[in-house]
């Protein structure tokens, strides 16, 4: 016998952050008032109006990423038309839903697998255009609603659970929106199928419980029509990571104060999801439901301490990049510890300013760890007990703006960063980098 799972509708996943704003409409939605609009018509390819839900949602950069927000819901009227006011500037996506009755001529032509349509007539959210918005300024998007052929999808969760949550989201651009499609599980073999769904990118979430475990799976696929897609579902395991900090093999580092906090950084699709665990007086620590990945393990900006290597289980790491994978619910690792004098000193000129705005990140270039800070108006900066390596120092007009976690966004300005050197005593003054127009 299958069991049926609904999914869950109008849920925002952002990178690792579930935001949630809930408003009256009963959606992730915020409460930032702008003078700009979007408005638009949305119709079948013959140009029969179709009643739906419009949802605009935002592409503010947050902590140097592009996160995606639903801003503003409205339905359309009779005709097809809607206008999303009050819209701040800035990048959005139109997703639609369409509004049809079950078993209406409308809904037939359309095919009861469009769940939802992205501007201008995408299935899928890779192919979503942007809509950009200056302050003031009014968009058009008319969106048309084709008829699909749909695809189809099947999959195996290979420890057979007997009872399973599976979700399916539109993927794309490193944003996840859970889509409204009804998945059939059966236990006994553990296959999965999704009878019907449009075209597109997705993600593939199990989420399951083995006694007094909670187990987690997932996989991405691309849904072609009419074709069957596979998805290979990789359980995603979650660890205790605990351990103790230890001092290199150097008499003067037993001046050295042990750090009282130990930092665990995302990367990749990760970037800018940190962690922090207290340290106890004899360097133990522990951190919590890590899962696999890679990561950046290091001391708080600012200790004179700093990760000079790791052991996790057999395996060694030089330097702050830190590898965690295995089925192991408790895994062990020991972090060594160097002391640093390195700083960088400099400043930019007071009149490029722009006042709450500018500032600076730096990257460290093989780990990948970034710091980022703002500049008061004197315009002086300055790094002090950084770890020795290679450095790429970033001015911006507006760091607010700048997506510094995205390394093609950094590779597009490397030309106009500072490039720097250090080793453990190194201390570089009168540092003048070039600001970084935004706009």
């Amino acid at each position: 016998m299958s069991k049926r799972f609904a999914m869950v509708k109008s849920i925002v996943r952002v990178c690792v952050i579930n935001v949630c704003f809930l408003s009256c409409a009963g959606i992730a939605q915020t409460h930032i008032l702008g003078n700009s609009s979007i408005s638009g018509r949305i119709a079948q390819s013959d140009g029969k109006p179709v009643i739906a839900e419009v949802i605009a949602y935002a592409r503010p950069i947050v902590n140097g990423r592009r996160t995606l927000v639903a801003t503003r819901s409205v339905n359309t009227d009779a005709n097809g038309h809607f206008e999303c006011s009050f819209l701040p500037a800035g990048q959005y996506v139109i997703a639609v839903r369409p509004h049809l009755p079950e078993g209406s001529v409308d809904s037939a032509d359309l095919n009861r697998a469009v769940e939802r349509v992205f501007y201008p007539n995408a299935t899928s959210l890779d192919d979503a255009e942007l809509i950009r918005l200056q302050g003031g300024q009014e968009q058009p998007a008319n969106v048309v609603i084709a008829s699909i052929q749909p695809a189809s999808v099947v999959g195996v969760l290979q420890e057979h659970p007997q009872q399973a949550v599976i979700r399916v989201s539109s993927h794309g651009g490193g944003y996840d929106l859970v889509d409204n499609v009804s998945v059939d599980y059966e236990p006994t073999s553990g296959k999965f199928k999704i009878a019907a769904i449009p075209p597109g990118s997705y993600l593939a979430t199990a989420d399951w419980t083995d006694g007094a475990v909670q187990k987690h799976s997932e996989g991405t696929f691309r849904a072609t029509g009419g074709a069957t897609a596979k998805v290979f579902m990789n359980e995603i395991h979650r660890h205790v990571l605990e351990g103790s900090l230890h001092l290199e093999n150097d008499d003067a580092l037993r001046k050295v104060v042990m750090p009282t906090t130990l930092v665990l950084d995302g990367t990749g699709d990760h970037a800018g999801w940190t962690l922090s665990a207290p340290v106890a007086p004899d360097g133990a620590f522990r951190f919590q439901s890590i899962a696999d990945g890679q990561y950046i393990i290091h001391t708080p900006e600012g200790d004179s301490a700093y990760v000079t290597g790791a052991t996790v289980g057999s395996r060694h790491s030089a330097g702050e990049k830190l590898q965690i994978v295995g089925d192991l619910a408790s895994v062990s690792i020991q972090v060594e510890l160097g002391q640093t004098q390195a700083s960088i000193v400099g400043q930019l000129d007071p009149s490029d300013l722009v006042p709450k705005q500018s500032g600076l990140t730096l990257l460290e270039t093989d780990s990948g760890r970034l710091m980022a800070r703002k500049l008061d108006l004197s315009g002086k900066f300055q790094f002090e007990f950084l770890p020795p390596g290679d450095y790429c120092l970033y001015a911006w007009s507006n760091v607010d703006i700048a997506e510094y976690r995205d390394s093609e966004f950094l590779k597009s300005n490397r030309k106009n960063c500072v490039e720097l050197s250090l080793n453990k005593e190194t201390h570089l003054t009168n540092i003048e980098p070039t600001l970084i127009e935004l706009h």
